[in-house]
This record gives structure tokens, C-alpha cells and sequence, in this order.
């Protein structure tokens, strides 16, 4: 009978311990894929670079290039001889003012020389025949001048004048005054592109 109970006993021990031992298994391996479920998988995604590409505004987009400034457009000026225009003037009107030193553009009818266009401010351009004028076209042209004759210039023809201060102007030549006027004037039309250069600098 002793022994039985020896045996029964032991047996049960037997069954506890594999019961503890098998549950303490199933806590090790929770714990295990537990860590590995914490240090497995892909690696994190790099973030974007926050400055996106070159010149960009932070979201990754390409800042947008600078637009060119609107042209403005003045018709049929009728500019006296001595008389200049100023490309910042909002009215285009002829000025001959002493203390004016916007001479951007002038008209002289001389009696002892030729008679020209002139700058104080700027360079000029006389596009040649067939060349269309155009903001492009007087940023790119290099054949700079300060004065142009006025026999130089027929009906239509075209100046680019670029102004120490960054403006561009278009200048269109329509004719002199008739010879029964008692002025001497000479009409222009002119489009003007304000600061779309860089000023020159001093």
C-alpha cells in the first residue's frame, strides 16, 4: 500500500512539474516573440528630405520660377525736340526739366549736328529689320549704344532701351512731325517692362 501511494504520488509530481515546466515554456516563448515582434520587420522608411529639390519650399515641391513683370503700353507720344522720357513715370509724359535726371530716352533736333535718340540712364539697341521685339529680345541683344541717328530709323523700327534702374522698354518709331507743324517732334509708342533686370550697381 506504501509503495502505491509512492507511486501515485510520484506520478502526480511528475504531471505538476511537467505542467509548470511546459507553462513556463509558454511564457519564455511569448516573452521571445514578444522582442522579436520589437526588433524584426523593414527599417524605418528614411523621411523625405525636408527641403524637397533645390530651391524648394519645404514640402518637396520646386519653388515656381519668377514671373516676368506685365508690360505697359503707351501709344502715339509725340516727343519734342530737347524733351526726354522717364521709363518710371506712370504717365509717359515729355519732360524737359533741368533737374529731371531720368533722361531714360530723348529726341534731339540739332542744327549743328546730326539729329539722334539719346540715354543718360541706360543703353540702347536698334533692332535690325524683320527682328521682333520682345522682352527676350532686349535682355539677349549686346549691341549697345548711348545714341542712335535719326536717319537711321524708318517707319517701325524698334529700340530696346534697358535703364540703369532695371526697366526695359520696347521704343516703336512712327514718324517725324509733318512739315507744315511749327514743333519738332518725333511719335513713339512705347512698352515698358519695369524692373526686369537687375539695376546696375554703382
Amino acid at each position: 500500500m506504501l509503495v502505491c501511494l509512492l507511486a501515485f504520488a510520484g506520478a502526480g509530481g511528475g504531471v505538476v512539474y511537467a505542467l509548470m515546466k511546459d507553462h513556463g515554456q509558454t511564457k519564455k516563448d511569448q516573452a521571445d516573440g514578444s522582442t522579436k515582434a520589437k526588433t524584426s520587420g523593414a527599417s524605418p522608411t528614411p523621411s523625405a528630405d525636408p527641403t524637397g529639390t533645390p530651391g524648394g519650399d519645404g514640402t518637396g515641391t520646386p519653388a515656381a520660377p519668377v514671373q516676368d513683370p506685365t508690360p505697359v503700353d503707351f501709344k502715339d507720344i509725340n516727343l519734342p525736340d530737347d524733351y526726354h522720357l522717364s521709363m518710371a513715370d506712370e504717365s509717359m509724359k515729355p519732360t524737359n526739366s533741368d533737374n529731371d535726371t531720368d533722361v531714360d530716352f530723348s529726341y534731339q533736333d540739332n542744327s549743328y549736328s546730326d539729329d539722334q535718340v539719346s540715354t543718360d540712364n541706360g543703353k540702347l539697341v536698334l533692332l535690325n529689320p524683320g527682328e521682333q521685339g520682345s522682352l527676350d529680345t532686349c535682355r539677349n541683344e549686346t549691341r549697345f549704344t548711348e545714341s542712335i541717328l535719326t536717319k537711321q530709323l524708318t517707319k517701325g523700327a524698334q529700340i530696346c532701351l534697358t535703364t540703369d534702374y532695371g526697366h526695359v522698354a520696347l521704343i516703336t518709331f512712327k514718324g517725324f512731325a509733318p512739315k507744315s507743324d511749327p514743333s519738332s517732334y518725333m511719335t513713339v509708342d512705347v512698352r515698358v517692362w519695369r524692373n526686369a533686370v537687375q539695376p546696375k550697381q554703382d
